[in-house]
Formats: structure tokens, C-alpha cells, sequence
């Protein structure tokens, strides 16, 4: 969704551009980057790309932390997902008025990039705990389900 909303200054405002610089047709031509920013960059880019990013977000960490499943990363792994899911979807709020959520949401995003990092990390050391070798994981008391 964020990178529909992002391809609008690529694909349409050059075109909207253009037109502002006819005589006759710059009022349109604002009305229209309105129309476009507003329903691109606000509605779909950034709400609908917000709610997304969080809920993908506790999906992924239900997912890798879920008992029945073997389990790769430590349990404060997960809280920083689920806090930094719900702070992003704080962004929501911000079509709204709601002044706190601009920086609830960036707060959100930067504890989310520390987050994909670290899940970068478990994911691509999780085949050694697989074969019994020691990882971060192990150490930090998350729990590694073997096979049967």
C-alpha cells in the first residue's frame, strides 16, 4: 500500500505538473494533487499501509513464537514486535487530528526497523538450532521445539 501511495509521485504528478503550468488549468491541476495526495498518500499510503505494517507484524511474530511451532527467537523479541505493531497502527490516527500519533507511529517505525533486524538475524541463524549448535536464541531463554 505505501508503495502505491509513493508511485503517485512518479506516475501522476509529473502529468498534474504539467497541466499546472497552462494558463486555464492550474485550479485543476491543484485540485487534482489534492485528490491525489489525499486518497493516495493519506487514505491508501499511509492508513491502509499502517494497518498493514502492524497487523503483518503480529502475524510474523505469532508465527515464529507460536508453542506449537519451533520457536527461534526469545520472548523479547516478540514484545518488541507487538509494541512497535501497535504503535505503528497508532498512524491511523493521524488523518483524524490527533497530534500525539505522528510521533507514537515514527517511534513505532523505528523500534519495527530494530526489530526486522534482529528477526533478520534469528531467522538466518535458525538452521544451526536445528542441528543442535548454540544460538542467541538458546542462550536468551527462548525455547527451540525439536522434531519427533
Amino acid at each position: 500500500m505505501q508503495v502505491i501511495g509513493l508511485s503517485r509521485w512518479v506516475l501522476l504528478i509529473p502529468g498534474v505538473s504539467d497541466d499546472a503550468t497552462v494558463v486555464g488549468h492550474t485550479e485543476d491541476a491543484h485540485r487534482t494533487f489534492e485528490l491525489l495526495h489525499f486518497w493516495l498518500g493519506t487514505v491508501v499510503g499511509e492508513t491502509i499501509g499502517y494497518a498493514l505494517t502492524a497487523t503483518f507484524t503480529v502475524l510474523v511474530v505469532r508465527s515464529v513464537s507460536r508453542p506449537a511451532a519451533r520457536v527461534i527467537a526469545p520472548r523479547w523479541i516478540g514484545y518488541l514486535g507487538y509494541a512497535s505493531a501497535a504503535l505503528i497502527a497508532t498512524g491511523v490516527l493521524v488523518p483524524f487530528g490527533v497530534g500525539p500519533a505522528t510521533m507514537t507511529n515514527f517511534i513505532g517505525y523505528v523500534a519495527w526497523c530494530v526489530w526486522l533486524i534482529v528477526m533478520a538475524v534469528m531467522l538466518w541463524r535458525s538452521p544451526r538450532a536445528a542441528s543442535g549448535e548454540s544460538t542467541p536464541a538458546n542462550a536468551a531463554g527462548g525455547v527451540v521445539a525439536t522434531g519427533s
